[in-house]
């Protein structure tokens, strides 16, 4: 699994009008992984571990006593899809406290899922100061989960 750059093309590139913060982790594609970014994009969303179902519901419940949306399904089934290319989904929401946008996209051999985010207000500055410790850690888990193709 490697960390690379935001990329400057793309769906993701330019998603939001400024980046606070943001990351891509790559995992090379298997030499029989013919799967497109609709595939890659069903598998990821089914592949969430427990732990990860289980922060998401955790995060569900404490973000309502600050006044946050919760995610819908408590799982990345709840990001809507936003934009679409041959190669690239962009997946996000818009909220008060801050926005982000997601970005699955099967690059040469690799295939890369990508975040950005827009803090917008204090609630959002704390509320990513805490998910963004966690976040590296679910994709990497993600992508190890669908490395390989089914």
């Amino acid at each position: 699994m490697l960390r690379r750059p935001l990329p400057h093309d793309g769906l993701l590139a330019g998603a939001l009008g400024r980046v606070d913060d943001g990351d891509v982790w790559e995992t090379p594609l298997v030499a029989d992984d013919s799967r497109s970014v609709d595939a890659w994009h069903a598998a990821l969303v089914s592949a969430t571990p427990g732990w990860v179902d289980r922060l998401m519901s955790l995060r569900n419940r404490l973000v309502r006593l600050v006044g946050i949306e919760p995610v819908p399904n408590g799982s990345e089934a709840g990001f809507p899809v936003l934009a679409r290319a041959d190669d690239e989904i962009l997946l996000g929401i818009d909220d008060v406290h801050l926005a982000f946008r997601v970005s699955i996209r099967v690059v040469d051999d690799a295939v890369r899922v990508g975040t950005v985010v827009e803090i917008r207000n204090g609630r959002g500055r704390a509320y990513w100061a805490v998910v963004r410790r966690i976040h590296p850690r679910v994709v990497r888990a993600l992508l190890r989960r669908v490395q390989v193709p089914v």
